[in-house]
């Protein structure tokens, strides 16, 4: 139960990947003013023909790339919430080989799609690495509950397997009527090609990459709104049923497993406050 002394450094590397997303786009603020004359988006950012022109980096640095402030703000959630979930549970090396792979199957799936049609668009955008996060998370844990704000404000509470099955038929639409699209001449700005393709990276990364025998427990990871939006009824919810006697270590070892694998079966929203008390005392009496 005892958390290691470095855990503020545990994220470290996850921290580093959203810092360098912000910063870039600071960068990108920066040389979009008229004073700033080199074209930052078309250096870095994705296209057809920076790729003809021997850029090959675009495949990967178009995703510190964003359009505008709700663009980052929403991939930089998502990137934090299923990363520390994902980053705990791979470790540093395996978490940016998933993400890496996603971000260039998402940059190749677009390419494909405008190299068709002959646009001359730029694709900018972490979302392909979010949705690999994404896919590999649900295949992980498909029926863990997942509880998150829409809109920032309308709590939604949904299982990952679900969540992965809307995302992708969304984007599969927005493919067929937005991006190629079938019925109309102008062209959806959204790049759906490319979530589908991080997608297909995340498939790839949990069927080929990932060892079968990785430990799935997650303890302390929780996705689910801030506590002001908890219904105050299931605040004050507990057991009843019985009291654990610190004083018993084996007792209370058997209470904190019993506990564990709750978790790792319904999530952490799932707990009473009575079992969180528990974790929290028997986090000091078991190191003691």
């Amino acid at each position: 139960m005892r958390e290691p002394v470095s855990r503020p450094n545990l994220y470290k590397p996850l921290y580093f990947l959203l810092g360098s997303i912000v910063g870039v786009y600071l960068l990108q603020i920066f040389f979009r003013q008229p004073w700033a004359k080199p074209n930052f988006d078309l250096f870095f950012g994705l296209s057809s023909s920076a790729l003809s022109n021997g850029h090959v980096w675009p495949l990967l640095t178009y995703g510190f790339l964003h359009a505008n402030f709700f663009h980052i703000l929403f991939n930089c959630l998502m990137l934090y919430w299923l990363g520390k979930a994902l980053h705990q549970l791979l470790g540093a090396r395996r978490f940016f080989t998933l993400y890496g792979i996603s971000v260039l199957l998402g940059g190749v799936a677009w390419l494909l799609v405008k190299s068709w049609r002959g646009d001359a668009a730029v694709l900018m955008g972490a979302s392909a690495g979010v949705s690999g996060l994404l896919v590999t998370f649900a295949l992980l844990f498909p029926n863990r509950p997942l509880q998150f704000l829409l809109y920032f404000f309308l709590p939604v509470r949904i299982t990952p397997r679900n969540l992965v099955l809307i995302v992708m038929a969304i984007d599969a639409v927005g493919l067929l009527f937005g991006e190629l699209p079938l019925l109309r001449q102008t062209t959806s700005p959204i790049a759906h090609s490319a979530h589908l393709g991080g997608m297909l990276g995340g498939w790839l990364f949990f069927k080929f990459v990932l060892p079968r025998n990785l430990n799935i427990r997650l303890p302390s990871v929780e996705v689910s709104p801030p506590k002001w939006i908890t219904n105050k009824k299931t605040k004050r919810a507990g057991s009843g049923r019985f009291r654990i006697r610190f004083s018993d270590r084996k007792e209370l070892q058997n209470e904190v497993d019993r506990i564990l694998d709750k978790i790792n079966a319904k999530g952490f929203a799932s707990l009473s406050e009575e079992e969180k008390k528990t974790l929290d005392k028997a986090k000091e009496l078991l190191n003691r």
